[in-house]
């Protein structure tokens, strides 16, 4: 309060002269220890200048001793402390490290990976069936890419042309058209410019990649850039679409002519490779020693040797060889079937090797499939050749492989001399195959001959059991169809044109026929099961009719 600061000036005083007293008694002391630095020192000041110092006090008065109320004039003034700064806080410090500190410069992974995240998020959001901010994330991943420049590779630039799973890419996106106006976005032209960014070389080192990437994708994925639109419309993006343009133009021209270099390389070296060939020809000619000279005929012996000559070159086959003479004619194999068929119409030969078959070989694997033993083939059919009736009665398999059985059922098929469904019928069964119409198939196999029918009747039932047991020999009815079928339709004049085209057909055609006989079959089977428990049931019924007449 006012009333306590006249006795506050006057303690201040006191001790202020307190103060000055000690002072000059250390002044005194020191030079009487030191005469000649105390005669050294300045002079005092003078009042005026003790007055124009501040004052200890603070008040602006002059100090007095407090023995002789004189000015002091050993007493120094007070000087006021250097104000240093206060010390910053933890978080301050902190702050001005964050801002002091150098960034580091990210690492190459660093870019890639977080401009495949950047890819992420364009491609989330330049989804046409989402309302986003499709402007503002291209701008967004247009100056990041171009600030970073990172190094993607192939993969990931087609992911950002492409898209990914169920998401449209950056190529869909040139090509968005809005559903009200039907017309093109901003946003579209907005990605068309992009495109060109990323694919213009004068923008970054990177467009290289980006172009092959590019020039890869197929012509029909540019049609999805809509780029005939973005000239004509005023929203498209016409200076990006005729740069796009221009440079699949330039791809085009400049892959023609590589690919016409290519072919130039290839006759070239076609060419020279040839010349080499000839030269070698050449050479291998002239180091070849001439021939022997032809030795002169002896005199009664030139007509042999001429007939023996004239005999190898014009070798005969088999059927001419026979007609002379030269060989026995066979009495099974490669005949007629109306003269080797039996009562029933089919041959001793297919009878007995189906019914050993049936007996010991219908769950064996790869039967038909497996090739068996071309000598024991041979010798059986000798047998069935060469021998009497009673001698063909008393062939047995026993011993024989299984697989030589069935290679001998083939063979006599192979080598009948018109096929079991004659060559008159192959063209009609085959249209009718192409044109689906399987009931005109059916007529047709059974307007062939009665023992050729019969044959037929009697193969087709035994392969239509062996398919019974497909889950353990392997042989399903399109497997034994390959098998059978080539011998069994073919046409009279076979060529490599003809068997390429129609095999794929004769295989359907004979599928056909065995699943209708395993149908066949089974419907057999089904109404003899019901025949069989009618007649228990009625035999039970005249069972307990008789115990109740009992």
């Amino acid at each position: 309060p006012p009333r306590c600061r006249p006795r506050r000036r006057h303690r201040r005083a006191a001790s202020g002269s307190r103060r000055a007293e000690r002072t000059a008694s250390a002044h005194t002391s020191t030079a009487a220890a030191h005469p000649a630095t105390t005669a050294a020192s300045p002079p005092p000041r003078s009042d005026r200048s003790r007055s124009s110092a501040p004052s200890p006090l603070g008040c602006g008065a002059r100090r007095k001793d407090s023995a002789s109320g004189s000015p002091s004039s050993t007493a120094r003034p007070r000087t006021r402390r250097s104000q240093q700064p206060r010390s910053l806080s933890q978080q301050q410090q902190q702050q001005q490290q964050q801002q002091t500190k150098k960034k580091k410069p990210k690492s190459g992974a660093e870019n890639v990976e977080m401009a495949r995240a950047m890819i992420q998020y364009l491609l989330d959001e330049l989804q046409p069936s989402l309302r986003t901010k499709k402007k503002d994330a291209i701008t967004t991943f247009e100056n990041y890419f171009f600030r970073t420049k990172p190094e993607l590779t192939d993969k990931d630039i087609l992911r950002l042309y492409m898209g990914g799973k169920n998401k449209q890419g950056l190529l869909d996106g040139c090509g968005q058209t809005s559903w009200k106006s039907f017309k093109l976005k901003k946003a579209a032209a907005m990605s068309l410019g992009l495109l060109w960014r990323l694919m213009d070389e004068q923008e970054h080192a990177g467009a290289v990649h980006f172009r092959r990437v590019f020039f890869g994708l197929s012509s029909s994925h540019y049609k999805v850039l809509k780029l005939e639109r973005h000239l004509q419309e005023a929203r498209g993006n016409r200076a990006a679409a005729k740069c796009i343009v221009n440079a699949i133009r330039e791809n085009d021209a400049s892959v023609a002519q590589r690919e016409a270099l290519r072919r130039q390389q290839e006759e070239e070296n076609a060419r020279k490779e040839a010349e080499k060939k000839q030269q070698a020809e050449a050479a291998a000619q002239k180091r070849k020693p001439p021939p022997p000279a032809a030795a002169k005929p002896v005199e009664g012996k030139g007509g042999i040797m001429d007939m023996l000559a004239k005999f190898f070159s014009r070798r005969p086959d088999r059927h001419e060889l026979e007609k002379r003479g030269v060989l026995r004619k066979s009495a099974m194999f490669g005949q007629p079937l109306e003269k080797i068929a039996g009562p029933d119409g089919v041959p001793k030969v297919v009878k007995m090797c189906i019914q050993f078959l049936e007996r010991h070989s219908v769950k064996e694997r790869g039967l038909f499939r497996v090739s068996g033993d071309s000598v024991e083939i041979q010798e059986l059919r000798k047998q069935f050749d060469f021998g009497s009736p009673e001698q063909i009665d008393q062939i047995s398999f026993d011993d024989c492989n299984q697989h030589s059985v069935s290679g001998l059922l083939k063979l006599f098929f192979r080598e009948m001399p018109e096929p079991l469904l004659t060559f008159e019928r192959y063209e009609g069964c085959v249209d009718a195959c192409r044109q689906e119409q399987f009931s005109k198939i059916f007529e047709l196999c059974d307007s062939i001959p009665r023992c050729n029918r019969a044959t037929l009747h009697f193969l087709l039932d035994f392969l239509a059991r062996v398919s019974f047991h497909s889950a353990v020999n392997m042989m399903t009815t399109k497997n034994l169809a390959i098998v059978f079928a080539p011998n069994l339709l073919r046409p009279k004049v076979e060529t490599y044109d003809i068997i390429a085209r129609d095999t794929p057909v004769t295989i359907a055609v004979l599928d056909h026929l065995l699943r209708r006989r395993v149908d066949a079959i089974q419907a057999d089977e089904q109404s003899k099961q019901q025949a069989a428990q009618e007649q228990k049931q009625q035999q039970q019924q005249q069972q307990q009719q008789h115990q109740q007449q009992q």
